[in-house]
């Protein structure tokens, strides 16, 4: 890997709300004067489609959203159990070098060796794409894009800690951003579960769930809200699909895809005595943040919203931004680019919630991010009709408001994605969220196949 140039330091430090001084500890050292440092490479998705108009959705935020978020930051903080805790430090901590923690959807055999490949080398091509020390240099995923270190800056919203101090437990011990809004450490957990689940498409339910419990880990330490994450959920999607669009770049991911895949199918062969790669990833599926399809998806879908109460029409068609559908195409690679699209948006969210910006005015590519379920949609068994349309028969999920006068206490896991992980196949969980006390009630149903 080249160093990163001053650009790259840049947008790190805008991004991350570094310190020069602390960038100054996490920067690579510029090459020798006797080092010819290798041309950098520029790829179609490095240019800039400017991200920051598609958050203008957090300026239309009424009161009772922004006071539901905050209200679930502080149930998620102080209610956190001792062992909740020590998770969303160990992910805080991953966020600032190469995490690793959201493979942990692989399942305890799998992940283990995923992690042993990483840190002793034996995984450079996957490693060397979403290693995030190489956070904007234009060689790992996140593309180039100056715009990224411009939301903070645009929005400039504070984070949990600084405008709710005597309400929440300061559970981190490293330096705060300014702004909270997009939570770094969500963006980067989020991203690199997009990554991974493209490369390993049959679990990729459960590394995108256990990427948004590694997301929720930044609300629990009181750092970022349900609203940071969303949008750093929704940034994470775009700067991977704009990676998966870019044929160039996409010659990489493969690369990355095909190591990845070889290495875990010799552990599969040798230690599990299992020859299908396939076979061996759904097996691995267990318990905690390796749950079930269907648990998987309901987390997934639950950090859509976090439980706060759609503000806006609810039956705006949903608009799939371009490039959406290469998101899921090492999942269904038979099915042509429309008819992806076709499960995208047939497995959407529905219109109206935070940040959405479906039937506003606002640029094509800048709406439908914060809609898309990329969990339900590799979940999901398209059937090809006839006339070559699709049709999604399994995981449609509804998502509706409980009854305001409940108000459960918190379990151990304390308002937490992870109480999803341990729940039965089929269940409703209550979630408490709001400032009014409001539930949530989220109900995982199947569709029988016609």
């Amino acid at each position: 890997m080249r160093a990163r140039t001053h650009v790259a330091a840049g947008f790190l430090a805008l991004f991350l709300g570094l310190t020069p001084s602390a960038l100054a500890t996490t920067a690579s050292p510029s090459p020798s004067p006797s080092e010819d440092p290798a041309p950098a490479i520029v790829y179609e998705s490095d240019v800039d489609p400017d991200v920051v108009p598609m958050f203008k959705g957090v300026e239309m935020l009424d009161d009772d959203v922004l006071a539901a978020s905050m209200d679930y930051v502080i149930r998620a903080n102080t209610y956190a159990s001792d062992t909740r805790i020590s998770q969303a430090l160990a992910d805080a901590k991953a966020s600032s070098s190469e995490s690793v923690y959201v493979v942990n959807g692989l399942g305890k055999d799998l992940a283990g060796y995923y992690q042993r490949g990483s840190e002793g080398g034996s995984l450079p091509l996957t490693t060397g794409l979403i290693a995030q020390v190489n956070l904007g240099d234009g060689e790992g995923v996140t593309p180039a894009w100056d715009s990224l270190g411009k939301v903070a800056e645009t929005y400039q919203i504070a984070s949990p800690l600084t405008t709710h101090a005597e309400q929440l437990n300061a559970l981190g011990d490293g330096e705060q951003a300014e702004f909270s809004f997009i939570s770094h450490g969500a963006f980067l957990a989020y991203e690199e579960a997009l990554v991974l689940a493209t490369m390993l498409p049959e679990v990729g339910p459960q590394i995108i769930a256990s990427g948004a419990d590694v997301a929720e880990s930044q609300i629990v330490l009181g750092v970022s809200s349900p609203i940071d994450v969303i949008g750093a959920r929704a940034l994470a999607t775009r700067t991977v699909a704009a990676r998966w669009s870019d044929e160039d770049f996409r010659v990489s991911l493969y690369a990355a895809r095909d190591e990845l895949r070889s290495y875990l199918a010799q552990y599969c062969e040798a230690e599990l005595g299992n020859a299908d790669l396939a076979s061996c990833l759904t097996s691995q599926v267990d318990s905690g943040r390796n749950a079930s399809t269907d648990q998987a998806v309901a987390a997934s879908r639950f950090a859509l919203t976090y439980g706060l109460p759609a503000t806006g029409d609810t039956t705006v068609t949903v608009t799939i931004p371009p490039g959406a559908e290469n998101l899921i195409l090492t999942a269904f690679p038979d099915l042509s680019a429309s008819q992806r699209r076709a499960i995208l948006e047939q497995t959407a969210l529905k219109s109206g919630y935070p940040l959405d910006l479906s039937g506003k005015l606002a640029r094509g590519g800048d709406v439908g991010w914060t809609r898309l379920d990329l969990a339900a949609a590799m979940a999901s068994l398209p059937q090809v009709n006839a006339d070559g349309s699709v049709t999604v028969s399994r995981h449609e999920l509804e998502i509706e408001i409980g009854d305001p006068t409940q108000n459960p206490e918190p379990d151990a896991n304390g308002w937490s994605i992870g109480a999803f992980f341990d729940q039965p196949a089929l269940w409703t969980v209550l979630v408490g969220f709001g400032a009014i006390g409001a539930v949530v009630l989220v109900s995982v149903r199947r569709r029988r196949k016609p």
